[in-house]
């Protein structure tokens, strides 16, 4: 039995201004609709650092 594992790390924020929200109109075929901004994790980065 393996011990480890692939992951593909990925990360969504949140950003509000009082009742006013950010969101992203997907348009892709293998994702449509509305959702967080966000995106992959790079080796290295930290989850912070790829929001920027």
């Amino acid at each position: 039995m393996a011990r480890t594992e692939s992951v593909e790390l990925t990360v969504l924020c949140l950003i509000y201004d009082e009742d006013r929200y950010l969101l992203q109109d997907r348009v892709k075929e293998d994702w449509r609709g509305y959702t967080l901004p966000g995106g992959h994790v790079e080796a290295g980065e930290s989850c912070r650092m790829c929001l920027w």
